[in-house]
C-alpha cells in the first residue's frame, strides 16, 4: 500500500487458520494398519511443527493487540509476507507426500492448506492499531524486565547465565526494541525509560560476572 502522507502510518492485519493437529483423520486408530499409523503420525507431527513454526517466525514482526488480531507495522509486512511464501510452499511438500497421500487414500480428506489474508489500512483506524500496540508493548517490557531482574539474580549467585538463556535473552530484547520502534512506541511515556533500562540490564548480563 502506498502512504502518500508522511505522518499516516500504514499497518496490516494479519489474519490466518493454520490447519490443527486435532483433527479426526489424524488421530490414530486400532484398526490401523501399519502403513496408516506411521501416516497418521508423520502427518500429525508435521502440521504441529508448521503451525507452531509459522506462529514463531510472525512474532518477531509484530503484536496481537486482541486475542485474535495480530498486526504488522508497513515497514515489516514484507518480511510478513516472505514468511508465509515460505510456508506455503512448505504446506504444499506435505501435501504432495506419500504420507499425506497414504493418510487421504485410506482415511480421507485432511485439511491442510493455509488460509492468510493480509488486511492493510490507515488514517484513523491506523491510529488505533498504533496505541493498542503501544499498550501491547509497554506491558510485555514491564514483564521482560522483571525476567531479567531474576535472570540478574541467578547469574549473580550463580557467576553467569548460560549461554543458550544469554541467546534468548538477546533475541527476546532485540525483537522488543525493534518492535517499539516499527509501532513508533520507543518515545512513548514510559517506555523510553524502559528502554534504557532494558538496554542496562541486557548489556550486564552479556558483560558477565
Amino acid at each position: 500500500m502506498a502512504n502518500s502522507n508522511p505522518n499516516q502510518k500504514d499497518y496490516f492485519e494479519v489474519s490466518y487458520d493454520l490447519p490443527s493437529e486435532n483433527q479426526l483423520v489424524l488421530r490414530p486408530h486400532d484398526r490401523d494398519t501399519e502403513e496408516l499409523a506411521a501416516a497418521r503420525a508423520e502427518v500429525r507431527r508435521r502440521i504441529v511443527a508448521l503451525r507452531f513454526g509459522f506462529a514463531s517466525d510472525i512474532a518477531a514482526y509484530g503484536r496481537y493487540i486482541t486475542n485474535s488480531v495480530f498486526v504488522v507495522p508497513g515497514s515489516l509486512i514484507d518480511s510478513v509476507k516472505d514468511i508465509i511464501a515460505h510456508y506455503v510452499k512448505r504446506y504444499d511438500r506435505l501435501r504432495q507426500s506419500d504420507e499425506f497421500y497414504t493418510l487421504e487414500q485410506q482415511a480421507g480428506h485432511v485439511l491442510a492448506t493455509p488460509r492468510v489474508v493480509e488486511l492493510g489500512y490507515k488514517g484513523e483506524y491506523s491510529a488505533i492499531i498504533q496505541d493498542q500496540a503501544t499498550e501491547v508493548i509497554e506491558a510485555e517490557l514491564k514483564k521482560l524486565l522483571l525476567d531479567l531482574d531474576d535472570r540478574i539474580d541467578k547469574a549473580n549467585d550463580k557467576g553467569g547465565i548460560p549461554t543458550r538463556s544469554l541467546k534468548k535473552v538477546n533475541r527476546e530484547s532485540g525483537i522488543i526494541v525493534d518492535l517499539a520502534h516499527a509501532f513508533e512506541a520507543a518515545e512513548a511515556q514510559g517506555i523510553k525509560h524502559m528502554l534504557k533500562q532494558l538496554d542496562a540490564k541486557v548489556r550486564l548480563l552479556n558483560e558477565g560476572y
